[in-house]
């Protein structure tokens, strides 16, 4: 992993559970960072909020208390379901808190070459075909994002001699900053 110094002994507030938040909350736990996940989802009713919470990560369930943020929250990372307009991510970018995407958390920590491809249509097609193009040449391609796993918990697991092959959406792509793949791939744009 590279990068890892920037998060080490960081709040960090995860917004959103789902898979890409448990993923990004897991990572950033396990590279140091002091995370705080917050998901609307009741947690009598959020399997993934307890069992981080058994893996000792402070866990608030049941709504989106704008009060969570007078903690001082060097970051905040978002799942690509939570939209911009939601109250605790407005108030984050009023404190000046950056908010990253799960997709840009994965970019800025993964050693692999990333291949990222988006579009309106034939995302899953072509991902998997770059990932079946790359095994046949003898390469590791490691499909993550919209297809597979999520792009932090492949991101975590990779090596500069694999290739991370990512289907991206929309969703996952709005608010991205710093996320410059190798090779970007756009199948087609419809309205």
């Amino acid at each position: 992993m590279k990068v890892i110094d920037q998060f080490k002994n960081k709040k960090v507030l995860v917004l959103g559970l789902a898979k890409s938040g448990e993923s990004a909350a897991r990572l950033l736990d396990k590279i140091g960072a002091i995370v705080t996940v917050n998901d609307g989802k009741h947690f009598e009713d959020n399997p993934a909020a307890q069992i981080l919470l058994e893996d000792c990560i402070k866990v608030i369930t049941g709504g989106h208390p704008l009060e969570l943020l007078y903690e001082e929250f060097a970051l905040m990372v978002k799942n690509p379901g939570i939209p911009y307009n939601n109250p605790m991510i407005e108030k984050a970018l009023a404190k000046g808190i950056p908010v990253l995407t799960e997709v840009e958390l994965a970019y800025l920590i993964s050693e692999a070459p990333i291949i990222g491809i988006t579009g309106s249509n034939g995302k899953t097609t072509t991902t998997t075909m770059i990932g079946e193009v790359l095994t046949a040449a003898g390469q590791h391609g490691l499909l993550s994002g919209n297809i597979g796993y999520p792009a932090s918990q492949v991101a975590q697991i990779a090596s500069d001699k694999d290739t991370l092959v990512m289907e991206l959406s929309s969703f996952q792509l709005m608010g991205v900053q710093e996320f410059h793949p190798e090779i970007a791939v756009i199948t087609n744009l419809m309205p």
